[in-house]
Order: structure tokens, then C-alpha cells, then sequence
């Protein structure tokens, strides 16, 4: 069990973290008196720090010590390398600064209704003689992958309890931190929603409305904004209602059009919605109208298991299940904007031979044959042990996994 030390008392991590509403005291205390606060997870006890967030309190890691934490046991634990926070680039799309994540999307959150100046004149569109910086954007699904990714949400550590969205919620939160997205505070752009709480459902449910309220049209500009959160229903009809789990709002809508386009590039994802052995989860880029409904701009889905393991197939998800139900410490690799070579489906965490698992799902057609080929020779080469299941040759309960180390 890995703890973490508020002043002198000791917590379970696990539990603060499912439940930090069940810490508000201790956590507020130690934020406005200014108390130590220390993850135990190894020797050198390393600096948390709390955030405040729109639900209240949570507990998160210190900025650029993800890698400094224990891998095997700790949740704070994140390669930080991958975003580059190390060594930071100025032109990467993510960068993880001492305040949280400073992200660039390729979607406008801020779209100007005032003429632009010519250019060469000195205004909006003035040209400075001097070749422009550019930076990387991202689309939506990357930061979905990408913020998952930085809240270690893709891995599982073994723990005998499943996850849920509470815990989500701190991670996340935590991992977002107090930064920027395209140039503007996260608190202003970003919602992420809040866990269930029946007796703060009004209170939860109003600060979502808040937050599409501040959007909109203010003076000559177009405010969009971006609500990361579980699907639970999408009703088509004329419009598409879009409802979001742990809050009762109607009023977030979309095209059908819209509906249709996204439902191409997400399909396993958005067919998944409703399927209690599944969770979908969203990131909606929204504008609010003046009739104070809200559309549906632009949208990323992401399947996952019902530990909130990201899978790209139903297959996936059974070999999660299993790997979960067994305990078993492992990672699911995710993609956004890492140009790595091969993207095995599952890496286990708990073995002495580094070890990936692929779910050959489409085995027996001629270009996945040849793609498979690759990958298994790159492995080899590499000196990666690689466990291979066929779904449609036998069941996931027949694969043979290296035994554990614990």
C-alpha cells in the first residue's frame, strides 16, 4: 500500500485519490496553512501539492517529478520524457511548465468578429519582418490520448479495487494543473466533469452551466471552450442531444451532420455508448448560442474498459478484463503524437523480460498479415518477448502470460 503524508498524518494514496471529497478538511488545511504534504511511495518522499478545482479539493504530483515516482506502485507516476518536460521545446504542441500543461490545438478557441489590419500596418495582422515561430498543434483526440496519458490512466497497477470516475477526475485534474490552452487559462477553457455526488448534484450540475455560460460571444470575440467527460446518451433527431454522466444538463446538442462525420472516425468508440462493459469517453469542443444552448463544434470519443483502459477494439477489451481481473501491472500504449515505430496493444509492467501483448484481431487478411510480420520481427529484433492472441482461434483465457513478479 503506498501513502502519502499530509502534515503528520498518514494516508492510503488509493483512497485520497477515489475519494478526496472524503479528505476536504485535511486537504484544504494543509493548502491554506501551507503544510508539507509528501508522497511515500519511496525513500526520497516526494512533494505534492493540492489543487483547488471546481469540485473542491485534490491531491496531485509536484510538476516535472512523474518519472521520479515509484512506476510499480505509485499513481502519481508519469514518463514526463515524452512530453518533452525534461527538455522543453518551445515548438511541441504539449509542454508541461511548473504551472501544469501549456497545450496547443489546432482547434480555435477564441475566433475574432473585428476586421484584421493589413498587413505591415501596426495591427492584428502586422508583419514584423522577422519568419514567425511556429509551434505544433494538436487535434482533440491527441490531447484526449495525451492528458490520459499524462494522468498515467493508461497503466494499471495491480490494485484489487476497480477505478473509478473520482478518481479520474483528481488525476486528471492534477495532471492539467493551472496551465494554458492556446494561450488561455485551462480554468477558463477546460471542464472536466466532476464525480457523482448526489448531495452536490445542484451545485455540480450549476458550475457546468456556469462554465458554458462564460462562453459565447463577449465584445468582438467568439469564446469556445472544452468539456472532457463520460458519454451517457446520445438521442438523435433533429439535433443530436448529447448527455454527459454525472450531470442532468440537456442543453449540449450537435449536428447531424456533425453526428454522422464523427460517427465515421469513432465509430467502435460511439457504438459503445450505453454498453455497461464499456465507457466512452469525450472531449467536446462547444459554443454557446444566444438561445443558451450549446453546440457541439468539434468532438473525440475514446473507448475504454470499465477501468477506464483506453482499447481500440472489443477484443482489446476482453484481454484488459482479464489483465485487470488478474491483477496484473500493465501499460496500453497510446499514440497522439509519438512516431514510435510499432504501438504493441498492452506492455506488462510485472515481468523480468520486457514483454508486449497484441491482439491480432484481423488476422487472415493480406495487409494485416504483413503489418503483423513487421511488428513481430521488429520485436524480435529488439529482444522484446511478444504474446500473441488470435480471438477468432481460441479464447483470451487460453493465452499463455508470463508469470508475474511481485
Amino acid at each position: 500500500m503506498t501513502e502519502v503524508l499530509i502534515g503528520t498524518h498518514r494516508i492510503d494514496q488509493a483512497r485520497i485519490l477515489d475519494n478526496p471529497a472524503q479528505y476536504k478538511d485535511k486537504l484544504e488545511e494543509a493548502r491554506n496553512l501551507s503544510r508539507s504534504v509528501q508522497c511515500l511511495c519511496n525513500a526520497q518522499q516526494l512533494r505534492l501539492v493540492v489543487r483547488s478545482v471546481k469540485a473542491g479539493f485534490i491531491l496531485a504530483r509536484w510538476p516535472l517529478t512523474g518519472p521520479d515516482h515509484d512506476k510499480q506502485t505509485c499513481r502519481f507516476h508519469a514518463e514526463d520524457s515524452r512530453s518533452g518536460s525534461r527538455s522543453p521545446d518551445s515548438k511541441k504542441a504539449f509542454i508541461t511548465t511548473e504551472e501544469g500543461l501549456n497545450i496547443k490545438l489546432d482547434v480555435p478557441l477564441t475566433v475574432i468578429d473585428a476586421p484584421i489590419a493589413p498587413r505591415g500596418d501596426n495591427g492584428t495582422g502586422g508583419g514584423s519582418g522577422k519568419p514567425a515561430s511556429t509551434r505544433q498543434a494538436a487535434g482533440l483526440l491527441a490531447m484526449l490520448e495525451f492528458v490520459w496519458e499524462h494522468a498515467s490512466l493508461h497503466k494499471w497497477l495491480g490494485q484489487p479495487q476497480g477505478r473509478n470516475w473520482a478518481t479520474c477526475y483528481s488525476l486528471l485534474s492534477g495532471a492539467v494543473g493551472e496551465g494554458m490552452i492556446n494561450g488561455q487559462p485551462m480554468s477558463k477553457v477546460l471542464h472536466i466533469m466532476e464525480p457523482f455526488d448526489k448531495a452536490k448534484s445542484k451545485e455540480t450540475d450549476n458550475r457546468l452551466a456556469s462554465f458554458i455560460e462564460g462562453l459565447g460571444k463577449k465584445e468582438h470575440a467568439d469564446r469556445r471552450g472544452l468539456i472532457i467527460g463520460e458519454i451517457r446518451k446520445l438521442t438523435v433527431g433533429n439535433k443530436v442531444r448529447v448527455e454527459l454522466k454525472n450531470s442532468s444538463l440537456g442543453n449540449i446538442f450537435m449536428s447531424t451532420e456533425l453526428y454522422r462525420a464523427t460517427v465515421r472516425s469513432y465509430r467502435t468508440a460511439l457504438s459503445s455508448v450505453g454498453d455497461p462493459k464499456r465507457k466512452v469517453i469525450a472531449i467536446l469542443c462547444i459554443r454557446l448560442h444566444d438561445s443558451g444552448f450549446a453546440d457541439v463544434i468539434s468532438m473525440a470519443a475514446l473507448m475504454t474498459s470499465k477501468a477506464y483502459i483506453p482499447c481500440e477494439s472489443s477484443h482489446e477489451l476482453v484481454m484488459a478484463d482479464r489483465l485487470v481481473a488478474e491483477r496484473r501491472r500493465f501499460t496500453k500504449p497510446l499514440r497522439h503524437l509519438d512516431n514510435a515505430p510499432v504501438h504493441p496493444d498492452f506492455e506488462l509492467d510485472d515481468v523480468a523480460v520486457r514483454t508486449v501483448i497484441e491482439v491480432w484481431g484481423m488476422a487472415g487478411q493480406d495487409d494485416y498479415d504483413e503489418r503483423m510480420s513487421e511488428k513481430i520481427g521488429h520485436y524480435q529484433q529488439e529482444g522484446i518477448d511478444c504474446v500473441g492472441w488470435e480471438p477468432v482461434q481460441s479464447p483470451v483465457t487460453a493465452v499463455s502470460l508470463p508469470e508475474a513478479i511481485h
